[in-house]
């Protein structure tokens, strides 16, 4: 078979010949293109294909969260009113004036307002806070 001839996994996944991995490319929802690759066995690369599929096509990286298998899972609420009750604190210790604690205040009710309170924290990832960033300099 000629080199330039590339070997198909189903209508899916391609052989990337020079590393001998089962890759995808998608289109992520800004145009972009990205080649996920998924191992070098067939089978274990078509599992894992059909796990993240849909997570890539939505433009989501399904590799760069952690899973949210915990009973009580922190979301960003709790995370927050917990800085924001240590903050408090030291203001009224000194250590921090109460000009920074509304910043902080402000910034965490911005994070809440974009995110969701319930958000759970384990599942924010670095597009996450790409697209927050992009949302404020709006």
């Amino acid at each position: 078979m000629p080199y330039d001839k590339r070997m198909k996994r189903g209508p899916s996944l391609t052989l990337n010949r020079p590393t001998g991995q089962w890759c995808k490319t998608f289109t992520l929802p800004n145009g972009r293109r990205k080649t996920v690759y998924f191992g070098t066995d067939p089978d274990a690369a078509m599992a894992k294909y059909l796990q993240e599929r849909d997570e890539w096509q939505a433009g989501r990286d399904p590799r760069e969260t952690v899973s949210t298998a915990w009973p009580t899972a922190l979301t960003l609420a709790d995370v927050c009113n917990a800085f924001l009750t240590r903050s408090k604190g030291r203001v009224a210790g000194g250590e921090l004036s109460p000009r920074t604690f509304d910043d902080y205040f402000d910034v965490a009710k911005s994070l809440t307002s974009h995110f969701g309170r319930t958000r759970v924290v384990a599942t924010m990832g670095p597009r996450d806070f790409g697209d927050y960033r992009a949302a404020q300099s709006r």
